[in-house]
């Protein structure tokens, strides 16, 4: 069997979902929060639920490998915190699955 008969291209699909950020990453209206502690199960739709009410979400990211302490980490990006110590704070308080979340002001936007 011929191995380039092996390999099909598959084309990305393109998604309408409004939860996907399509923004300029380096929009300044853009604020990054690093999450660590989730649990390693948790998915994308579940920490956007617990995050949305706060401000306006627009993306979630979790990684899906563990952080240098070895808890499994992910981010959060807001558009237009006015605050972001006061926002840090807030996330801070949220709990995923009865563990409490350690969040910071991410380093790199």
């Amino acid at each position: 069997m011929n191995k380039r008969s092996e390999w099909r291209e598959v084309l990305r699909r393109r998604t309408s979902d409004p939860k996907q950020f399509h923004g300029n990453v380096d929009d300044p209206s853009i604020t990054s929060f690093f999450v660590t502690h989730l649990p390693g199960d948790a998915t994308k739709s579940e920490l956007w639920k617990l995050c949305a009410p706060l401000n306006r979400l627009v993306d979630v990211y979790i990684a899906g490998k563990k952080d240098t302490s070895g808890a499994f980490f992910g981010f959060v990006r807001f558009a237009k915190v006015v605050n972001p110590e006061e926002m840090e704070k807030g996330l801070s308080r949220l709990e995923c699955r009865g563990r409490k979340m350690t969040v910071n002001l991410s380093r790199h936007p």
